[in-house]
């Protein structure tokens, strides 16, 4: 018999249920948000978050952040795409989407850090800041958690 004339097609399995990478994802989400919320720098008795109004040195002067609310768009992003996973269980595109947005975030975390750690005027004088808290490294760890959920997702093949 030849191969044109058989009567079905083979078509390939579904994408398997992914639950451990939309927790995943929905886990660093969460810590993400949670990030922004509590203190990323301490001054003596004060300490700001993602969204108090930062100053920081640029190259053509100064610079005033508040960076909370893009931290926070982008975990709302995040957790839709994990809860996504965990629905509808088999959206590629969805965890393709959420690796690039995991990745953005994780590089804009690392950023932070390295803007809000530094103790070095625009001149290269040394200045107290304050001590560097745990938001940012929480916000870095949630990012990199999602990350490895959309890859986890993104790495299970159909049986």
């Amino acid at each position: 018999m030849p191969y044109a004339a058989s009567p079905f097609v083979m078509s390939k399995p579904p994408r398997p249920a992914i639950p451990v990478a939309g927790w995943l994802m929905v886990v660093g989400a969460v810590l993400i948000i949670v990030g922004t919320i509590i203190p990323w720098k301490t001054f003596g008795g004060e300490s700001i978050n993602g969204f108090d109004r930062y100053v920081s040195w640029t190259d053509d002067g100064y610079l005033e952040q508040t960076p909370g609310g893009i931290f926070v768009f982008g975990a709302v992003v995040l957790l839709a795409f994990g809860i996504t996973s965990l629905v509808a269980k088999r959206v590629l595109p969805v965890i393709i989407i959420a690796i690039v947005t995991a990745t953005g975030l994780a590089l804009f975390s690392a950023g932070e850090l390295a803007i809000y750690g530094d103790d070095e005027g625009p001149f290269g004088q040394a200045i107290e800041l304050g001590d560097l808290s745990a938001g940012i490294p929480v916000m870095l760890v949630g990012s990199l958690i999602a990350l490895a959920g959309a890859i986890t997702g993104c790495a299970r093949r159909r049986r």
